[in-house]
């Protein structure tokens, strides 16, 4: 999810703590409360630092990785629990406590989202995504703004927090059942060897699939029914040669790509002894827009390949592009889509 919905829910958390507590909220202890409730639902996406110090490849590898792991769900509460006890001592538990729950629920709502998240390591090394959230969604957002609003205005933070809070969980309980309801119903149109993906946008009827074979990909809306209409297709959606394998096994961007993307598309092109080597995860997909792309330029030598550029396009949400495919849906089918090449 995004930062501002993680940060709504900490106040959420921090909302909650007040019902339960009965505690004067103009008091230090109550800020460190606060504190500590955000904090521990920010914290997980600290692994942004990856991204200034390696670069955008190794960020699309560890992003909702190691930072967002069963040891990091203890070793988070504990930094902060620390940290706020110099200014609060005494309260280092309940700093613990509320920090905890805080990393546990961003790391909840990043699994229900399709990027999803390593929740799970070092137990499994799995992604784990149940696509039943956008990674900005409207909904929780009206939420958290209406809640800040009444408790600034007439309510009080414990009723504001237990109002909009209840209705965000089983909001998100709806979306759940919703995504296994549209993806069984999308199964019976798309049955095996498809491999299927239902995806979840910021509204709660605004969903979309993939289904991918090796011959073929299609991608198109799905209707509040289940019924999924197809808007852009490829044929043969992998090129097959030397040059692709060699960017998919042996080049640094190449390997991550290919364990990232659900649904992989690669084209290749070739410009004398040049080629470069195209790749997109379809499953991100806005209009005709892929934004999770990346490239790799290698120099042919006889037999080999040397790696001569690698780059990356990794936008969790590209605004603009949403907006376009909200006010100007493409109706389709077309051939194929817009594959954004990162190295031009």
């Amino acid at each position: 999810m995004d930062n501002v919905t993680h940060a709504l829910w900490g106040l959420g958390i921090y909302g909650g703590w007040a019902a339960l507590s009965h505690a004067n909220l103009h008091t230090a202890l109550a800020a460190g409360v606060c504190t500590a409730a955000v904090l521990g639902s920010e914290a997980p996406d600290a692994d942004v630092v990856i991204q200034v110090v390696a670069g955008p490849i190794a960020y699309l590898r560890q992003h909702r990785a190691i930072s967002h792991s069963i040891p990091m769900w203890f070793v988070w509460p504990l930094v902060i629990a620390a940290l706020l006890s110099l200014w609060q001592p005494g309260h280092f538990g309940l700093f613990f406590f509320v920090a905890l729950v805080g990393v546990l629920i961003h790391v909840g709502l990043d699994v229900l989202t399709t990027y999803g998240t390593q929740a799970l390591w070092p137990l499994s090394g799995r992604r784990w995504a149940y696509d039943a959230l956008f990674i900005v969604d409207i909904v929780y957002l009206i939420c958290g703004a209406l809640g800040i609003i009444l408790a600034l205005w007439r309510w009080t933070v414990p009723q504001a927090a237990m109002v909009f809070g209840g209705i965000a969980v089983v909001y998100t309980l709806v979306r759940l059942l919703q995504s296994r309801v549209l993806w069984h119903r999308v199964r019976r149109q798309f049955p095996e060897p498809w491999r299927l993906s239902v995806i979840p946008g910021p509204l709660p009827w605004w969903w979309s699939y993939v289904a991918q074979r090796p011959e073929a990909i299609s991608a198109g809306r799905v209707r509040p029914d289940g019924t999924a209409e197809a808007q852009i297709q490829w044929v043969k959606p992998q090129a097959d040669s030397e040059a692709v394998r060699f960017a998919l096994s042996s080049t640094r961007v190449g390997k991550v790509f290919r364990w990232f993307a659900r649904h992989l598309l690669v084209r290749e092109k070739v410009e004398g002894d040049t080629v470069r080597v195209v790749m997109a995860d379809v499953t991100y997909r806005y209009n005709r827009l892929l934004p999770f792309t990346a490239s790799v330029t290698l120099k042919r030598h006889g037999d080999r390949f040397e790696t001569v550029a690698e780059s990356v396009r990794a936008q969790d949400v590209d605004m603009g592009a949403l907006l376009e495919d909200a006010v100007n849906p493409d109706d389709g089918p077309h051939p194929s889509a817009e594959l954004v090449d990162p190295g031009r």
